[in-house]
């Protein structure tokens, strides 16, 4: 659970969480002619608001609960999301997408930045910067003993 110790080494998440927002907030979408000479981080602080595209299905990363009656995003990438935002001194916003609409709204600017499980495929490397890895995971199956040799 690498990622997870990360989030409470304060130094090192914030290090992450800063790293994180600049190559992903950077992303392949190039220099436009509308591009803010601040940069995009210059332009979300001017905003006041950092938006962020996330799967809200995916605990203990992202998911929903409800805490009295309201609906609520909760898990350690909406705590990143939090780092950087009050690093930044700006507001965040959570915008809920499938896996599919993640890069499609980060390219067409409808998101500054992602923060979920997205692995940097080479063919996503070619839509988005990435930051690098802090939490990689494994799948696994897992039976009982006894039915072991049946599988």
């Amino acid at each position: 659970m690498e990622g997870i110790l990360c989030l409470k080494k304060g130094k090192i998440f914030i290090g992450i969480a800063v790293a994180l927002l600049a190559t992903i907030s950077l992303s392949a979408c190039g220099k436009s002619a509308n591009a803010s000479s601040d940069g995009d981080v210059g332009r979300i602080q001017k905003k006041g608001t950092l938006v962020v595209g996330i799967i809200s299905s995916n605990p203990p990363y992202e998911f929903h609960t409800s805490i009295n009656g309201k609906d609520k995003f909760r898990g350690s990438d909406v705590k990143l999301v939090k780092a950087i935002s009050k690093k930044l001194g700006v507001k965040y916003q959570l915008k809920q997408m499938d896996v599919d609409g993640l890069l499609p709204a980060l390219q067409a600017k409808k998101v500054d930045m992602l923060v979920t499980s997205l692995s940097p495929t080479p063919e996503r490397k070619k839509a988005a910067e990435f930051s690098n890895v802090y939490y990689k995971s494994t799948a696994a199956i897992t039976v009982r003993k006894t039915d072991f040799k049946k599988i």
